[in-house]
């Protein structure tokens, strides 16, 4: 009973410690004000001016991918009509199953491809987004976490502070 009084008046001891004199540093872990807040990806990125140019490029990309399948998917065409004239033609058949492999590679390759280069167009612009949020976050220091609200995101329910105004804010958008 007694290794029980002495533990329960230690524990408070500590509490009253951390609580009153730690430094501020464990004050800031015991912040009850600590907050989840939201942010509108998909409206920052709309907004930011690079976007066009990005959008601009991955058309293009895409365009050039599609304009060689579109070959390919010619070439087979092509040969299919040649293997109905003769079916029984070995080389043809062979022919057909080769080009056919070729546009399973190179649709494999040309979605690859264009998911670096997305990668790489849109990097820059997610290092921007971070570095207005980083900001944000600078300036109010109860913020622990930011979550994606944007449509389609996990966030389902958000009862905390939507921050998407205070990102465009440092963003100048």
């Amino acid at each position: 009973m007694k290794k029980k009084i002495i533990l329960i008046f230690s524990i408070f001891l500590f509490s009253l410690f951390c609580i009153y004199l730690a430094p501020k540093e464990t004050k800031k872990c015991l912040n009850t004000e600590n907050k989840e807040v939201c942010l509108n990806t998909e409206e920052i990125l709309e907004r930011i001016t690079e976007i066009d140019k990005v959008k601009e490029k991955l058309v293009k990309i895409g365009k050039y991918h599609q304009n060689i399948l579109d070959q390919i998917e010619e070439e087979i065409q092509k040969t299919m009509e040649k293997f109905v004239e003769d079916p029984d033609s070995v080389e043809l058949k062979v022919e057909l199953e080769n080009l056919q492999k070729r546009g399973e590679a190179y649709q494999r390759i040309a979605f690859d491809a264009f998911n670096q280069k997305q990668k790489a167009l849109m990097d820059p612009l997610y290092k921007k987004m971070e570095n207005a949020i980083n900001r944000v976050m600078e300036k109010d220091k109860s913020i622990i976490r930011v979550l994606d609200c944007s449509t389609g995101k996990c966030v389902l329910v958000n009862r905390g502070p939507n921050i998407t105004k205070n990102v465009k804010k440092e963003l100048g958008i």
